[in-house]
């Protein structure tokens, strides 16, 4: 999302609308690029116009191809001006960055605990009395519980990330679909939908004159 200049989880929700709806980084369409666009656009222009009297099917194919030239720039628009919900936390993995805060800290307070008294008995210092649970020291069951505990977080939480992933990717393809398609309605349906309904006038308005 960095990459294409998108807005993602880190930036600023807060952010002025216009520093969201930029430019992205994605490389100005190649030249093979634009004619497989050009082809589709006169593949939807043949649809609509097949079975029209001449010259409405070339009045049609114009149509469609009339924004053929805006299109990069409306589409680049328009994808980074989606709106990809990457902003939202969800609860979950709030409680998973807080458990993985807690036993790191516990982790490490463990370790510290340890070295402490290595470095006071290495000075030839009084050791400490570490407290104990059961038999086991507690900096030593810190430091082996703050890191047992961590594995376990990450592997329980691994599903429920990809799970998460799956999610977010499907939103953000539906979302991105959705504005590009509102793109093609714009600068490509509408044009050829305005033709036909010229056609339509003009068929009517001699059906009309022919009785």
């Amino acid at each position: 999302l960095r990459r294409l200049h998108l807005p993602g989880p880190t930036q600023d929700a807060d952010a002025p609308a216009e520093s969201l709806v930029a430019a992205t980084s994605v490389p100005d369409p190649t030249a093979a690029q634009r004619s497989a666009l050009g082809l589709a656009i006169r593949a939807v222009a043949d649809r609509s116009g097949a079975g029209l009297p001449a010259p409405w099917p070339a009045a049609v194919t114009a149509a469609g191809r009339s924004r053929l030239a805006d299109l990069p720039d409306a589409l680049d628009r328009a994808v980074s001006g989606t709106d990809l919900g990457m902003n939202r936390r969800p609860v979950w993995w709030r409680v998973v960055g807080t458990l993985q805060w807690l036993v790191t800290l516990a982790a490490v307070a463990g370790l510290a605990w340890l070295a402490l008294g290595y470095g006071l008995r290495a000075l030839g210092l009084p050791p400490l009395e570490y407290p104990k649970v059961g038999e086991a020291p507690l900096p030593t069951l810190l430091l082996l519980g703050g890191l047992l505990a961590g594995l376990l977080v990450a592997a329980l939480a691994r599903p429920v990330i990809r799970w998460a992933a799956r999610r977010a990717r499907y939103r953000a393809e539906n979302r991105l679909t959705g504005s590009v398609a509102a793109v093609g309605d714009e600068y490509v349906l509408v044009p050829v939908r305005a033709v036909l309904g010229r056609y339509t006038q003009a068929r009517d308005a001699l059906r009309d004159a022919g009785r």
